[in-house]
């Protein structure tokens, strides 16, 4: 069992956040189509429960902070 409640292959299932920011798995993503059961359809319900969720589209503006980041500059010198 994963840390989300999932059983049956939680490694394949698609994680997302609901409108309160929590962290659901949706029923009917990918690893629920090879499980016990079969659940094709993609419904906005929690995979665990079955309540009715509203996943959000996006993650734009939801952030405790900013952090500036720099990444190192990987390319090889030509000789």
């Amino acid at each position: 069992m994963d840390s989300l409640g999932q059983e049956n292959n939680p490694e394949w299932k698609t994680v997302a956040f609901d409108e309160k920011g929590d962290m659901t798995v949706p029923n009917g993503s990918l690893g629920f189509r090879w499980g016990d059961k079969g659940k094709w359809n993609l419904e906005q319900r929690d995979g665990k429960t079955g309540e009715e969720i509203e996943l959000r589209l996006s993650l734009l503006g939801s952030h405790d902070e900013v952090a500036n980041v720099g990444f190192p500059l990987l390319r090889r010198r030509r000789v």
